[in-house]
């Protein structure tokens, strides 16, 4: 619809114009204010504010969220449930890599691996490959995890003695993971079980790109699987 038509003004086509113009521009007003209330609307949390708040949830993100923005790990303290407050430790110190940190909290059952401070020692230890802040862990799965990953940071066999092979061959499981970086037949020839073996000569086969190494497998299947990927 032309807007002058036989040089006289398309007042109709004019009119629509104008009230697009105004509908756009009252949307564009409206995004505005709702994102300016969005943002007014998101409260800053202080110490006295968490204190009130009664699910320990709740509580332990407001403390947490606090203690973080402030550096300061004493807010820590002011947590009740000690989950949480170990929580609260826990991030403190992988966000710092300081296990002094790990030292503050409770949960350390050496029979869950999952227990707060031995993963908090392990994943610290990893980081810095440091052998003794994995020697802190009590449980045996996380200690046995800081070893490894260590191991293999470091390209060092020797780590891996440190580890014992039970129902989880965790010293074959490790050479083999050091040699996915060092690529070492005679490492494959360490190995005690029969499977962390067999992986451990395919990798190295393939990374030579020589079938003939799968030969050394002693399991048909294994062996012939070897063989398959070339």
């Amino acid at each position: 619809m032309p807007f002058i038509t036989q040089g006289k003004t398309n007042w109709k086509f004019l009119l629509i114009v104008i009230i697009l113009s105004i509908m756009v521009g009252a949307g564009a007003l409206w995004l505005s204010k709702e994102f300016k209330t969005t943002e007014i609307e998101t409260p800053k949390l202080d110490l006295a504010e968490c204190d009130k708040i009664q699910d320990q949830f709740k509580q332990y993100n407001c403390y947490s969220e606090i203690a973080r923005a402030k550096q300061d790990l004493s807010i820590c303290d002011r947590i009740q449930a000690q989950n949480w407050k170990d929580s609260c430790y826990w991030d403190f110190a992988l966000e710092k890599q300081d296990p002094s940190i790990c030292d503050r909290i409770l949960d350390q059952n050496i029979n869950d691996p999952n227990n707060k401070k031995d993963s908090c020692y392990s994943l610290i230890g990893v980081k810095k490959q440091d052998l003794s802040i994995c020697d802190k862990a009590l449980n045996q799965a996380q200690k046995d995890y800081c070893y490894r990953k260590v191991a293999v940071a470091k390209k060092d066999l020797s780590i891996c003695d440190k580890l014992q092979n039970g129902i989880v061959p965790e010293k074959d499981i490790c050479y083999n993971d050091v040699n996915e970086v060092i690529q070492d037949l005679s490492v494959c020839d360490k190995i005690q079980d029969q499977l962390q073996k067999a992986i451990c000569y395919r990798k190295v086969a393939e990374a030579r790109k020589d079938p003939s190494i799968c030969d050394r497998i002693q399991d048909q299947n294994w062996r012939d699987y070897c063989h398959s990927r070339f």
